[in-house]
């Protein structure tokens, strides 16, 4: 049976990798743009070679174990970053550098980092990669979420060097770039987030953005409305630099996704706040929230690093324990150690492949599992 390994979330759409190496989509039109689809997998191509898979938007991105990039879906503007606009309905190779490392698909933008740690990005409005700056010793990137509106507002970039030191660029209307001022203008090169050296992952979300450092403290900076960095408030704050959130020290891993945010401690445990209007935050109820509320009892996440939206846990106990979840714009999708895939959230074109529910229930008919069972 094939086993799952990795799902993702768009927008309308949901994809994921099994174990055997091919890639499964569903909602949207199974292509990973924004038409009415199918709301049961339909498998991407016939390869069994993809590595990771992560979704933008409208559109997918993916890895192969070759080292290769490959996108498809909907194309405007060059968000695919094949060199042309144009929606493209099965995976196209990016250019024909066979080097790239890791990728990170924001809804309308790619960030991607190079066996030799140079840094690129390319979507709307750039349809190739692009290198950024000359330096060589880029360890992460992360691009942001945008809005549903196709606009260049609000998209922004973070991207952590092996000094320690984070960088950001691009839009600082809410203060997402850390800088400790707020404008308007886009931030064209990359600029030093403080002086600290002892970062160790930052993830960008749509407004804000959210970092781990070395100690194990978690840092938020930009827009808050809806609860999104964690700070006890809903005040709309635009915070211009990092502030700390809480005091504890035993947060692993974040990714600021649009408008809420989830994290991972050292116990295992599972984490969201911000906006949850449909359920997104996977908690029992759809009220936001503005500090960490842990989500269900397992203890045993663990963190898949090649994609920021997705936690893989493995526990002791494979009756109840989720092993993987995949964040979107209103909708998450969780698989179970079990191999049962189970969905919550919006679900108005068949992305969650199961009724519209603030709780997760099974995603019918699934027969994910996962490696080693």
């Amino acid at each position: 049976m094939p086993t799952g390994r990795q799902v993702a979330s768009g927008q309308f759409h949901t994809v994921a990798l099994r174990g055997d190496g091919s890639i499964w989509t569903w909602g949207g039109d199974g292509l990973g743009r924004n038409v009415v689809g199918s709301a049961q997998d339909v498998r991407v191509g016939s390869e069994t070679n993809w590595l990771t898979v992560d979704a933008g938007n409208d559109f997918t991105v993916a890895m192969r174990a070759d080292g290769t990039l490959w996108s498809w879906g909907w194309g405007e503007a060059g968000l695919l970053g094949l060199g042309t606009s144009g929606d493209v309905n099965e995976p196209t190779q990016i250019g024909t550098s066979a080097n790239w490392k890791s990728v990170d698909a924001g809804n309308i933008h790619v960030a991607a980092i190079r066996t030799d740690g140079t840094l690129w990005t390319w979507g709307r409005g750039q349809s190739s990669p692009t290198q950024i700056g000359t330096n060589t010793n880029w360890r992460a990137a992360s691009a942001s979420g945008q809005a549903v509106v196709i606009t260049f507002d609000q998209r922004h970039f973070a991207a952590l060097r092996e000094d320690g030191t984070i960088w950001t660029w691009g839009t600082d209307a809410q203060g997402q770039l850390g800088l400790g001022d707020i404008g308007t203008n886009q931030v064209r090169e990359p600029r030093q987030v403080g002086t600290n050296t002892n970062w160790r992952l930052v993830s960008a979300g749509w407004m804000h953005t959210m970092a781990i450092r070395e100690d194990g403290t978690l840092w938020g900076w930009g827009y808050n409305a809806p609860g999104t960095l964690g700070i006890g408030s809903f005040d709309i704050v635009k915070t211009n630099q990092p502030v700390q959130v809480g005091t504890d020290t035993n947060w692993a891993t974040v990714s600021a996704l649009r408008l809420y945010t989830r994290a991972l401690r050292t116990d295992g445990t599972l984490w969201a706040w911000g906006l949850n209007i449909n359920g997104q935050l996977g908690i029992t109820s759809t009220t936001n929230v503005n500090a960490p509320v842990q989500v269900g009892t397992a203890t045993d996440w663990r963190h898949v690093p090649t994609d920021d939206n997705n936690f893989v846990q493995e526990g002791a106990n494979p009756e109840s324990l989720w092993r993987s979840t995949g964040s979107g714009w209103r909708h998450s999708v969780y698989i179970l150690h079990d191999g049962s895939m189970w969905a919550s959230g919006n679900n108005s074109v068949g992305q969650l492949a199961q009724p519209v529910s603030w709780r997760p229930y099974p995603v019918i008919g699934s027969t994910w599992r996962i490696p080693g069972d």
